[in-house]
């Protein structure tokens, strides 16, 4: 627990070392926004643009060491705790990621699209929550949480192990939409969205059955 503890600063720290080291050779209208097909549409001053994202890790950093606090279900868990702990680095590691690919991507435009960079590092986001969802243990502060999962822990295990594998399934979806590149961010997101969905019905679906 304490080596995460560790990992989870130092990966902001990365990210905001990446910010300073690429700082100086930042155009001044730095684009932070991107459409489907990987065209820029918006921007901001590179003070803005180059510390954006490390900011909302560092402040992110703070809600999540504050989460366990408030919720026993973490913090009297070792189990949970180490989930939870997964959840945070995978997820900051997800920010600095995208941090490092929209700095690089203001340095050399051409060198890369950055829609189907988004589309790796979904992929990437989605396996390991696969991997850490589904054996998480019910919670009110990440997971499936709705009124069906809360109400009941069969529908809440069942429905977990049902969006561990639906999120790994995505993130390979993720990666094969990258063969057809036109595409692959609409085909990421749209699994996305609809694995998502998919948890949302069959934890309703589970519900009945139990109480039925």
């Amino acid at each position: 627990m304490k080596a995460v503890n560790c990992i989870i600063p130092t990966i902001i720290m990365v990210s905001l070392f990446a910010s300073f080291l690429y700082y100086d050779l930042m155009p001044s209208l730095m684009t932070i926004h991107w459409d489907a097909y990987g065209n820029p549409n918006g921007y901001v001053t590179k003070e803005h643009g180059a510390f954006f994202i490390p900011i909302i890790s560092a402040v992110l950093f703070v809600i999540f060491a504050l989460v366990p606090k408030l919720d026993r279900n973490i913090s009297e868990s070792v189990q949970m705790q180490r989930r939870y702990n997964q959840f945070v680095t995978i997820f900051l590691l997800f920010l600095a990621y995208i941090n490092i690919a929209v700095l690089s991507w203001n340095l050399a435009p051409l060198l890369f699209n950055l829609a189907q960079a988004l589309v790796i590092g979904f992929a990437f986001l989605f396996y390991f929550m696969g991997l850490i969802v589904a054996d998480v243990s019910k919670n009110y502060s990440f997971g499936i949480r709705v009124p069906p999962t809360l109400s009941d822990e069969r529908v809440w295990s069942k429905t977990h192990k049902f969006a561990g594998s639906l999120f790994k399934s995505c993130a390979v979806v993720s990666i094969l939409s990258l063969l057809i590149p036109q595409y692959a961010f609409f085909i990421a997101l749209g699994s996305i969205i609809l694995s998502l969905a998919a948890c949302v019905v069959y934890a309703y679906v589970e519900y009945y059955n139990v109480k039925k």
